[in-house]
């Protein structure tokens, strides 16, 4: 492999790799808006509810109320162990059970 051989595999590395970085930065700010977008349907939907079955989801432990900063947190974390934990605490307050892997 000759020298401007080399040159031209290296500048193609790092074309892949730009726009692998895009294409990253675009789902990370897709997922972002998303969990926005679902902390405020379910506050809209959390206040819409009858006083009763508020009181039934609280009695069951299910707190989507407490879910929605977690989920707002969780669309401003970047670091994977703060995430995890977010994500779990989440599950916890909507009553999802956790896949089992």
């Amino acid at each position: 492999m000759g020298r401007s051989s080399l040159i031209w595999f290296i500048m193609q590395m790092r074309l892949q790799k730009e726009r692998l970085d895009d294409y990253v930065k675009e789902k990370v700010k897709q997922r972002i808006m998303a969990n926005r977008r679902h902390a405020a349907d379910l506050t809209a939907i959390y206040f819409e509810l009858p006083c009763c079955y508020k009181w039934y989801l609280k009695s069951k432990s299910i707190r989507p109320d407490l879910a929605v900063p977690g989920l707002i947190g969780l669309s401003n974390t970047f670091n994977f162990e703060h995430a995890d934990k977010r994500i779990s605490k989440i599950q916890e307050l909507l009553g999802i059970t956790p896949p089992v892997v």
